[in-house]
């Protein structure tokens, strides 16, 4: 895959500043990538992205001390549990 310079040149002349730029293309036989990467990493940040969404309504509905009673709240309590268990006991209730 080529790797992408840019290239810019700055010109000053009697009538004012002119800038030039190039677009110079160089096959680089060290920067391999694998088909697929790029989608590798998509899925991993998405996923990450919805276990920020979870763990931060969680933490939302705790600031709010909504009741656990509540079919969402145990919902979202249940669903973040996996990702807090780690940390449950690390600090004082």
């Amino acid at each position: 895959m080529p790797t992408h310079i840019y290239r810019q040149r700055v010109e000053t002349n009697p009538a004012g500043r002119h800038i030039t730029e190039e677009r110079i293309e160089e096959n680089n036989p060290n920067t391999y990538d694998p088909p697929g990467r790029h989608a590798a990493y998509r899925v991993v940040y998405y996923l990450l992205d919805i276990i920020e969404i979870i763990l931060a309504a969680r933490l939302l509905l705790r600031l709010l001390a909504a009741n656990p009673g509540n079919a969402f709240v145990s919902f979202a309590y249940q669903i973040s549990s996996p990702f807090v268990a780690p940390f449950r006991g690390a600090l004082p209730p």
